[in-house]
Parts: C-alpha cells; sequence; structure tokens
C-alpha cells in the first residue's frame, strides 16, 4: 500500500501558530501590546511620541509623524469616537523604520485608522464594545517588510480589515463575540514577496474570517480559529503572478477547545495513513462546539498543505458543518477531520469536499458520527492526475464516500465502519485500491454498500459520466447553509467589509 505522507512539519499548525508572536495560540488571550508612548530603548533623542486621552462621545484624533522610532499611544471611551494614525516616510537610515501605534477605545461605535509605509513597523488596536471598526494598512506607498500588526476585538458586531503589502508581514486577530467580521489580505506586490504570516481567532457565534495571502505566493502561513455555530472561514492562498505558490499552509480549527486545539498540534504529524485507515484515529469527549460552521481553502502551487478540523454537532437537522479544499498543482496534501474527537451518535450532517489537480498529490479525511458525506476528486476528465492517493474513513450510520480518480497509478483506500454506510468509486487508467467495511472494528453491523468501477489502462474513462446510484452520487452536490459543494471558495459569501 502507497503511504500517505503528512509532513509533519508542515501539519504542527497548532504548534507553529503559537512560536511566532506572543502570547498562547487559540487560548482567547489577547496579542502582545505594540507600544507606550516611551520612546523605543536606544531611539535618537528627536524621535516623536506623544499621548491622547479622550472621554466621551463623537471625539476625533488625527496624528501625523514622520520619521523614525517613533511612537504614539491613543486612548478613546465612549462612544462614536475616531482616531486616525498615519506614521510616514521613506525607507532608508533615517525614515520609516521602527514606528509604533496603539489605540485603545472603550464603547460602541468606535473607529481606528492606521497607515504606516516603511520597515519593522508595529500597530496594536484593542477596542472594547459593539460595532466598532478597524482599518490598518502597513506598506502604503514606499516598500515595506517585517512589520506586526494585532487587532483585539470584545464585543459584537466588529468589524477588522488589514491590508499588508511587500514582505515577511505578520498579522494577529482576535474578536471575542457574535457577528464579528475579519478580512485580512496579505500581497506581496508589487515585489512579489513571500512568506506572509496571518492568524484570525474567533469566539463566539455568526463570525466570518477571510484570509487572502498573494505575491510570488510562497511560504505563506494561514491558520483560523473559531469557537461557536454558524461561523464561517474562508483561506486563499495563490500566487498574483499566474505561476503557482509553493509551500504554503494553511490551517483551520472550528469548534477546537483549547485541549483539543494543543492535540492536534502535537498530533498531525504521525496521522501517516491515516492511522493505517483508522485504529480509532482518536478518542476524546463531544466537545459540541461547531455547528452549521463552513471552511473553505483553496491552494494553487505546488507541495502546499492544507487542514481543516471541525469538531461536534448535535442531531439537529441542518447542524452539519461543511468543509472544502481546492488545490491546483503537484505534491499537494489535504487533510480533512470531523467530529473526530466526539462520539458516533453526537454529530450528524458534516460534508467534506477535497478537490486536487496535478500530480504526485495526497487527500485523507475522516468523520465520526452519522449522516456524513465525503467527496474526494483526483483529476477530471479534462486534466488527469497521476500517481495520487486518497485515503477516507468514517465511523458511525448512514455515512456515504464518493472518489473520483483520473489518471495513471492512483490508489484510494476506503475503511467504513457501523451499518448502512455507502461508498462509490470511479477510477480511470490503470489505478488500485481497497474497501474495507466493517473489518476487525464496532461488531457485526450491517447494510453497507459499495461500488467500485474501474477502465484501463488503455480503455475509455467512464469519469462523469457512471449512472449516478442516488446512495452516493448526491453527495455530488450536497448544499450546506448557501454553500454549494463541490465549486470553489467563492461559494463563500463574505459582504465587503
Amino acid at each position: 500500500m502507497k503511504k500517505m505522507i503528512l509532513c509533519a512539519g508542515a501539519l504542527m499548525i497548532g504548534a507553529v501558530a503559537m512560536a511566532q508572536v506572543g502570547g498562547s495560540a487559540f487560548d482567547g488571550s489577547t496579542a502582545q501590546t505594540a507600544s507606550q508612548e516611551a520612546a523605543l530603548p536606544g531611539a535618537p533623542m528627536s524621535a516623536n511620541r506623544g499621548t491622547t486621552n479622550q472621554v466621551g462621545t463623537s471625539h476625533k484624533v488625527l496624528v501625523q509623524q514622520a520619521g523614525t522610532a517613533q511612537s504614539v499611544l491613543t486612548n478613546q471611551s465612549g462612544d462614536k469616537n475616531q482616531a486616525f494614525v498615519v506614521q510616514t516616510g521613506l525607507v532608508g537610515p533615517g525614515s520609516g523604520v521602527e514606528n509604533l501605534a496603539q489605540v485603545n477605545q472603550a464603547g460602541e461605535k468606535n473607529q481606528t485608522t492606521a497607515f504606516q509605509q516603511g520597515d519593522n513597523n508595529n500597530v496594536h488596536v484593542d477596542q472594547m464594545g459593539d460595532e466598532n471598526r478597524s482599518y490598518s494598512i502597513q506598506g502604503v506607498a514606499d516598500q515595506a517588510e517585517d512589520n506586526f500588526l494585532a487587532v483585539d476585538q470584545d464585543g459584537e458586531k466588529n468589524k477588522s480589515v488589514v491590508q499588508q503589502t511587500y514582505d515577511n508581514n505578520d498579522a494577529f486577530i482576535r474578536q471575542d463575540g457574535e457577528d464579528n467580521r475579519s478580512d485580512l489580505n496579505q500581497n506581496g506586490g508589487p515585489n512579489q514577496t513571500n512568506g506572509h504570516w496571518a492568524r484570525v481567532e474567533q469566539y463566539k457565534d455568526g463570525n466570518q474570517s477571510k484570509i487572502n495571502q498573494g505575491g510570488a505566493g510562497a511560504r505563506n502561513f494561514a491558520v483560523t480559529a473559531q469557537d461557536g455555530e454558524n461561523n464561517k472561514s474562508q483561506q486563499i492562498q495563490n500566487a498574483t503572478d499566474g505561476i503557482g505558490g509553493d509551500g504554503n499552509l494553511a490551517g483551520i480549527y472550528q469548534g477546537a477547545t483549547e485541549t483539543v486545539g494543543y492535540t492536534l498540534g502535537a498530533a498531525f504529524g504521525n496521522f501517516t495513513d491515516l492511522q493505517t485507515l483508522d485504529p480509532t484515529i482518536t478518542n476524546g469527549g463531544f466537545s459540541g462546539l461547531s455547528e452549521k460552521a463552513v471552511a473553505l481553502q483553496e491552494q494553487d502551487g505546488a507541495g502546499n498543505v492544507a487542514a481543516i478540523s471541525q469538531y461536534g454537532a448535535t442531531n439537529a437537522a441542518g447542524a452539519g458543518n461543511f468543509a472544502e479544499q481546492f488545490q491546483e498543482g503537484d505534491d499537494n496534501q489535504a487533510f480533512m477531520l470531523q467530529n473526530a474527537f466526539g462520539t458516533t451518535t453526537n454529530a450528524g450532517g458534516n460534508s467534506g469536499d477535497q478537490a486536487q489537480y496535478g500530480d504526485r498529490n495526497q487527500a485523507a479525511g475522516f468523520q465520526n458520527g452519522r449522516n456524513h458525506s465525503a467527496l474526494v476528486r483526483q483529476g477530471d476528465a479534462m486534466n488527469a492526475g497521476n500517481d495520487n492517493i486518497a485515503l477516507t474513513a468514517q465511523r458511525g450510520e448512514n455515512n456515504g464516500v464518493d472518489i473520483q480518480q483520473n489518471g495513471d497509478s492512483n490508489v484510494a483506500h476506503t475503511v467504513q465502519h457501523g451499518k448502512n454506510n455507502k461508498i462509490l468509486m470511479t477510477q480511470s487508467d490503470g489505478q488500485s485500491y481497497s474497501v474495507n467495511q466493517n473489518v476487525g472494528q464496532f461488531g457485526a453491523n450491517g447494510g453497507n454498500q459499495a461500488s467500485i468501477e474501474q477502465t484501463g489502462p488503455g480503455g475509455t474513462s467512464v469519469f462523469g459520466s457512471l449512472p449516478a446510484p442516488a446512495h452516493a452520487r448526491a453527495y455530488n452536490r450536497v448544499t450546506r447553509h448557501g454553500v454549494a459543494a463541490p465549486g470553489t471558495p467563492a461559494n463563500l459569501s463574505i459582504p465587503n467589509l
């Protein structure tokens, strides 16, 4: 059996997420503070610095600084206040370097706008209350690199918009409350550089997150953690030069408790061959922290890794989670877990879609519970993919899996434990498979079905034209919460911020 080698370093997303900035990952802690009004140690005596304190409603403050090692602190308490910070200067020995800006706002309907250009700059925005807005841009006008930005919002219906350009920028967004929105865009243009880092944490219900990383498209890192119901997350990593991005990492956790998050961070490197196709995958209590969640990932290029973990759902109708991964290129890896830490009776109606187009790609997925559906597509009628591997495992009742492979030397392995489960598999042009239902696990359950169709080598591909057995082909066009699958992450509708 071919081995599914899940890159240990790449998949330890939980651990990596803690390494780059201060604070623990996914534990609700705030980001490290960006600044105080005092000048930086070693800063020239001429460095600009200042503090503004405003108490009341409808205040406005505008601070403009040009130079190096500047710092500004703004405190506003009340409603409908506005803070503007502009720190400028051409990159060079005398300007636009190591500027710091911090804005603290307490109240409702406040707004912060921050602009920075230059290198090694730092912005921290802290907003407490409802319906606040934060807009931040780093890399305005001149080139910029090694900038850091943190936004911490506590309350409901808050929004954060972040734009970072040029080289090696970091961003950390934390939102605690309901109906919050985060839009994070990191673009290496016009230099087309690599290496951006992004982390978004959202707690409670109805939150939405978008992360878009571009440029030359390589070595970017994105991770999103959401705890609650009706949350949506979208991650896109691609290249604006049209060549494709290499070595990107993307991870989405939905419904993960702190303990679960840490466990996955340490365990992903050991998930070779989906624990050799199930010896229980993992164990744990039902978290119940994720219902009606949507997770979408898109990667374009080679050597990319995408991981989605969704935990918990009830048996309530329409409460299942939906996950989709789309990868175009070679040597990519996709990994998906749904309700891995729950029981087979407490989670239902999850659906997962993994699509890979290229050669030597690997897809692995595990679903635990009932009424789940899984779709894996590698290659299609227009673009065959070779040497791909698909692994799926399902435990519980009334689950279905649909695996479609088109190309040479592809391999599929699927395992189901429980009763009334169904498998549909179509392969063309010289491939191999294994199907195991109720082998060595969970006793003598029954009513399972398997349908396998192979053509080639040298045969006529039936890909896309196999008669559609209702028991499995229905999963080809499942719909969850207004998001159609299969498709592209464009199906996720997040309002413009």
